[in-house]
């Protein structure tokens, strides 16, 4: 009975020891990045980036950790407080000002005992996107503001895939503002980027690189005071906001500064 245990347990090893990577490989963090507003962003000015974070088993309780290149010689980190809950995505938002020469950004995943649970950086220069994970798109990084930003206007969405395929073909949508700058006609030089309303950012600096803004006031007056606020100070800021009056309340007049010259 002895030598039978002895001899199942040998049978059994090589399967338990194949099976450790795998289940070690299930319990990574994952992430997926998404850049400025369609993957467009204008150099030198402020911009989100939203990680959608995925703990398949694990709950971690820490800081996500960005970093990426400022100057030859400097770097720039932001450290955002996370809570990841097993098996659900996680959105975090960070702002980041990418450089003319942005090559790399670092995400960094820190438990609260100071262990890396997860840490990946991507190649962010389009020449050179060795290394990085498949399905990962780096963004297309423009010299101006060419994203007009169509909040809760989904019948353009797919109008603006079409415009924005028949102008980019077949170059990226960085190559083509760099070497058409010149040459675009005013309405070409603009990328429509449709947003639902409960996707918008909670900062004013995520609109930075934006042109404008479009959303019809009934899609924008039931939106939390942070994102709400958000618009408002980049509007104060010089940000274009183009409402369109799409009901008969006056939620829109909410919108309009304080004062007896706007009741």
């Amino acid at each position: 009975m002895r030598w039978l245990c002895v001899l199942i347990a040998c049978l059994l090893c090589p399967t338990l020891s194949a099976q450790s990577p795998a289940r070690k490989q299930d319990d990574r963090i994952s992430v997926r990045l998404s850049f400025g507003f369609d993957q467009i962003v204008a150099v030198e000015r402020f911009a989100p980036l939203r990680l959608e974070f995925t703990s398949p088993v694990h709950h971690v309780v820490g800081e996500v950790i960005v970093t990426y290149a400022q100057d030859g010689s400097q770097t720039m980190s932001t450290r955002i407080p996370v809570t990841l809950a097993a098996g659900i995505p996680t959105p975090v938002d960070v702002i980041v000002c990418l450089p003319h020469f942005g090559t790399w950004i670092d995400v960094r995943v820190q438990d609260e005992g100071g262990r890396t649970r997860f840490r990946r950086r991507y190649t962010i220069a389009e020449a050179d996107s060795r290394g990085n994970p498949e399905g990962f798109v780096p963004p297309a990084l423009v010299q101006r503001r060419v994203t007009v930003l169509a909040v809760g206007l989904d019948d353009l969405r797919e109008p603006a895939q079409q415009w924005a395929r028949s102008l980019w073909a077949p170059s990226s949508p960085a190559a083509f503002f760099a070497e058409s700058d010149q040459t675009l006609e005013f309405e070409q030089s603009y990328r429509v980027s449709v947003m639902a309303p409960e996707r918008l950012f909670a900062s004013w600096a995520a609109y930075d690189g934006v042109a404008a803004v479009v959303a019809p006031a009934s899609a924008v007056s039931s939106l939390p005071e942070r994102v709400r606020r958000a618009l408002i100070n980049w509007t104060l800021r010089g940000g274009e906001l183009i409402l369109i009056i799409d009901d008969a309340s006056n939620a829109w007049r909410t919108w309009l500064p304080d004062g007896p010259a706007w009741d």
